[in-house]
């Protein structure tokens, strides 16, 4: 333990001898821990925090498959399946749908296309 605080002293001392290292040093900290703070707010934000729907831990997505097909991987179902599952299920207590597609936004002289969707109730 003593050789710890040795080397800690001596460290310090040698820091302090010569300013542009420990601006360095101070400066090097700084970015990491920035850096570091600016990645766990972004991750935190996408991956961390909730969806912004009640009881989001009891929501269900479901889309229909076709392996060996040329359809996508996953696809929205049709309507009458959606109708289906509405009535006969006994596992889910609501059932909804929504229409994904992209749109052209425009924003005074900027067009850019977005992916929207509509839910229904």
């Amino acid at each position: 333990m003593m050789d710890r605080i040795r080397g800690l002293r001596q460290t310090l001392r040698s820091l302090l001898k010569t300013p542009a290292l420990l601006l360095l040093s101070v400066g090097s900290l700084g970015l990491a821990i920035g850096a570091n703070v600016g990645i766990f707010s972004v991750l935190q934000t996408v991956l961390l925090d909730p969806l912004p729907f009640r009881d989001a831990d009891r929501l269900v997505y479901l889309a229909g498959t076709a392996p060996g097909s040329d359809l996508p991987e996953e696809f929205p179902l049709a309507a009458e399946f959606f109708l289906q599952f509405r009535e006969e299920s006994e596992l889910l207590e609501e059932v909804s749908t929504f229409n994904a597609f992209t749109n052209t936004l425009r924003a005074g002289d900027r067009v850019e296309r977005v992916s929207m969707s509509v839910p229904t109730t």
